[in-house]
């Protein structure tokens, strides 16, 4: 989330791809490569329903284009 924010102010548009949770609630980060990953991410790290009302008011507002992994 700090990183989109960050993109918003240096800028001119900003994309997002696959932002957020999966269909069934896990969060997804690259550097998670081992076997404790899913559990990690069932720890409500992130508020995903915060993220998500957020990434929707910015793309409503049409600050960000959101293009949404399955």
């Amino acid at each position: 989330m700090l990183v989109l924010f960050f993109a918003l102010h240096v800028c001119d548009e900003v994309n997002v791809y696959g932002f957020g949770a999966d269909s069934r609630g896990n969060w997804h980060h690259y550097w998670e490569n081992n076997r404790y990953a899913g559990e990690f991410r069932k720890t409500g790290v992130h508020d995903a329903d915060f993220e998500a009302h957020i990434i929707d008011m910015l793309a409503k507002a049409s600050k960000i284009e959101v293009y949404r992994g399955n």
